[in-house]
Parts: structure tokens; sequence; C-alpha cells
């Protein structure tokens, strides 16, 4: 087991993070202390402290997971928590690229049903060597705010001491 310090964007874009990854045949899993919850630039936590963890089982490109997170809006009825599934393909068309699509459920139990913090996103996307695009699609966004499109880049481009 490794634990490694991360500093700026994170999975949830947290300012700094602690992970620990943990590894098993076809499951991975990953506990993470973070200084703030963000997602999408917005924070999910009001700038406070999150603890977050995942496991993923994958399989010849087939993959299903789940990850939870505390929250907190500031809303009435918000429960504390959030907690998606999600399910996915990942194809390998060369050593530089590869293609990835799937489905997310965001849930937040203890939320009362009139808040529409519930929702499904789609995603596509792929990659070509050290720069990736996914395009993720909701047909209801999160607090029934309707139809939801977000584009996201990144770029993981490798430097000496195995750093990126």
């Amino acid at each position: 087991m490794s634990i490694r310090i991360t500093a700026g964007a994170s999975l949830a874009g947290a300012l700094l993070l602690a992970s620990v990854p943990v590894h098993a045949q076809g499951l991975s899993g990953n506990v993470t202390f973070a200084s703030n919850y963000i997602f999408r630039g917005i924070s999910q936590t009001d700038n406070t402290a999150a603890i977050q963890g995942g496991l993923e089982y994958s399989i010849m490109g087939i993959y299903a997971g789940m990850w939870g997170s505390n929250v907190d809006f500031h809303t009435p009825g918000d429960g504390s928590m959030e907690f998606d599934v999600y399910a996915g393909y990942k194809y390998k068309l060369s050593d530089d690229a590869g293609l990835d699509m799937g489905v997310i459920g965001y849930n937040y139990p203890g939320a009362t049903a009139d808040l529409h913090y519930d929702y499904t996103e789609f995603y596509v996307g792929g990659h070509y060597r050290w720069i990736s695009l996914k395009d993720y699609y909701s047909f209801d966004f999160f607090g029934g705010t309707g139809k939801a499109n977000y584009i996201e880049m990144g770029v993981d481009y490798p430097l000496p001491m195995g750093l990126s």
C-alpha cells in the first residue's frame, strides 16, 4: 500500500489531498482526505474538509464501482452524503489511444425528494497519448435544473521521476 500526495486539481478538485489506493485482482479502492470537495468549480462541502472513498471492479475493459463523500449544501433536508454508482467500458484502440463510455448515478441519501438532488449522467470520451476529452450529458441535472452538458479536457504529460 502506498500513500501519495497531490497538489492542485484532483478527482473532486480538492486543493490538497492524500490518497491511499488499494489494488487486488480486478478490484481497486481508494480513500481520500481532502481540504475541500470541489466538483465542476463548486464546493460540495461548503469549503470544508471531506473524506471520500470508492471501490471499483474491472475485467476486460468493463468496469463498475461506487464512490462516496460527505457533502454540505446548507439547505434544509439536504442530507450529508453523496453516494455514486457507475459502470462503463474502456476500449483500447492502440498503445496511445482509447475510448471510454458509461453512466454515473449521483445519489444523495437523506436528501428530501423535493430537492431533486439525485440524477444520472452519461459520458463518452477518449484519449490520445497525454490528451483526453470527455463529454458528460444529463437529461435532468442536479436540483431538477433540466438538461446539462459538461465537456472536460485533460492533459497528463509525463515528467521526469515518474511525475505528470
